[in-house]
């Protein structure tokens, strides 16, 4: 009966939402961005890093999505600008972070991995 229980809430779960005129899309989000953030002189995960991604005048904050990966702008295609920071280390950024979206009716992104090696300040 449990087994029964779990099949049901979980087929609910998946056609969770709504999308487009009477299409029911799943009820799961994708980032366009996905940061992993290391220290450029040791390779060490940094945590507690701070950042944005940019793309014209819209603008999204890094969350933390654990183990030194920070992401943002979900179900969003663009061409990205991300900046990183924390405290100790030098600022880094990078552009052109081409996040495309994948179409249909209930459409979402191809997430873009980008590795962010900070270096220490001195």
């Amino acid at each position: 009966m449990a087994g029964f229980r779990l099949s049901i809430a979980l087929g609910s779960l998946l056609l969770g939402t709504g999308c487009d005129q009477g299409v029911t899309c799943p009820a799961w989000s994708f980032p366009a961005v996905s940061v992993h953030v290391t220290s450029a002189a040791n390779g060490s995960l940094v945590l507690g890093a701070l950042g944005e991604v940019r793309d014209g005048a819209y603008r999204d904050s890094l969350l933390a999505s654990g183990d030194g990966n920070y992401v943002a702008a979900y179900d969003r295609g663009g061409t990205y600008a991300v900046h990183v920071e924390r405290e100790g280390y030098m600022a880094w950024d990078t552009a052109g972070v081409s996040a495309s979206e994948t179409g249909g009716d209930c459409s979402t992104v191809q997430t873009q991995q980008v590795n962010a090696r900070l270096v220490p300040a001195e």
